[in-house]
């Protein structure tokens, strides 16, 4: 067996196969990476716990359950509810009437519009006409109750001799308090004669 000796002043330095200074032992680390990683997946465990938590807690704020006193069925006759969904179908629908191609002796004559708000529609409106290739309006009527008619009107812009294909805007309203119910539209092309 051979030793080996460090010449004076030379402390603090190992001759080969001896421990390094300060660490008894050989200076084995691995116990102390052990250590870290058991403390990491305890935090990633703990997090993972708080979350699964958290999230049953905040499920808990739904609807809840269902009422125990809750039964299958309506409280209306049957056919009082048909009637009043029979209504709001009616409602619910638009029926109008417009000339397709609608002519005009010249650009601010009378033109034959045969607009018709039939009598057996359950809504007032009006109408606007829009040019497609500018989308000026060129047309917007008062409105129009069930049974009424525009035969013929004038355009509320002057347009020159020529064709103009258009889009004629129907917007419903409720007869009982005017509140708006929606859009309806029909393409339509208008001539200009001279």
């Amino acid at each position: 067996m051979k030793t080996y000796q460090a010449p004076p002043g030379a402390e603090g330095t190992a001759a080969p196969g001896a421990a390094p200074a300060g660490r008894p032992g050989g200076g084995n680390s691995r116990p102390w990476a052990g250590l870290a990683i058991l403390l990491l997946l305890l935090l990633i465990g703990v997090i993972g716990a708080f979350g699964w938590w958290y999230r049953a807690a905040q499920a808990a704020d739904g609807p809840g359950r269902p009422d125990a006193n809750a039964r299958v069925g309506t409280l209306a006759d049957p056919a009082e509810r048909q009637a009043e969904l029979d209504r709001m179908a009616e409602e619910g629908m638009l029926t109008f009437g417009i000339n397709a191609t609608p002519s005009f002796e010249n650009g601010s004559a009378k033109g034959n519009l045969m607009i018709e708000n039939p009598p057996e529609n359950g809504n007032r409106f009006t109408v606007a006409i829009y040019r497609r290739d500018t989308e000026e309006k060129i047309y917007q009527s008062g409105y129009l109750d069930p049974g009424q008619v525009i035969e013929t009107a004038p355009l509320d812009a002057e347009l020159a001799e020529g064709e103009y294909p258009c889009v004629a805007y129907f917007d419903a309203y409720s007869l009982g308090d005017d509140s708006y119910l929606g859009r309806a539209g029909a393409e339509i092309t208008l001539y200009v004669l001279e």
